[in-house]
């Protein structure tokens, strides 16, 4: 947007041998005398039309390199923090990994408990209980508790169904038959 200048409207350029239009004073010269040399047009405006394109070029390239050099920057400051992120999420799925194969391990102790107790594998009121219980803990939380509950959900099948495995594949006595229900 150009400038206004005091009465409101955007001020034009004036050519050499033009009358200027008001009685204000611009430098030597009053605003009602023509200008007859670049010399006077110079004055008027300060420096040449010429010079002062050149200012604006420097002045639109140095702007322009300003604004390269702070995108690389917050391209490399994003790049960085990103990387710190990502990291902290490979080390949290390598603690995920390991309480999922530590919860295996005690669905395993329960499957061998049920299983010398003649029980079937799936408990559903006990399915219900953990997911609940998870999604009582993630209230509060960035994650919405029905999230965590379908990923419950799912962590409690897929361990149902891996108990059940090791339930089928256990030596059985001839009066026993396998049991299905829901697992830890």
């Amino acid at each position: 947007m150009e400038p206004l200048d005091r009465n409101g409207s955007t001020p034009r350029a004036y050519q050499l041998g033009e009358t200027l239009p008001d009685k204000s004073c611009a430098g030597e010269y009053w605003l009602d005398e023509p200008i007859h040399t670049e010399d006077q047009l110079q004055k008027f405006y300060g420096v040449s039309r010429s010079r002062k394109y050149e200012y604006s070029m420097r002045t639109t390239r140095l702007v322009l390199t300003v604004m390269t050099l702070f995108a690389a920057d917050t391209n490399a400051g994003t790049q960085e923090r990103l990387a710190a992120c990502r990291q902290q999420i490979d080390s949290l799925d390598q603690r995920i990994v390991e309480l999922f194969q530590q919860r295996a391990r005690v669905v395993q102790e329960v499957g061998i408990i049920k299983h010398e107790a003649h029980l079937p594998v799936t408990t559903p009121s006990r399915e219900r209980q953990v997911v609940e219980k998870a999604q009582e803990l993630a209230k509060g939380g960035p994650l919405p508790a029905e999230t965590v509950g379908r990923i419950y959900r799912k962590l409690v099948e897929e361990m149902r169904n891996w108990e059940a495995d090791l339930d089928a594949a256990a030596p059985r006595s001839p009066s026993q038959s396998p049991a299905t229900g829901d697992s830890e």
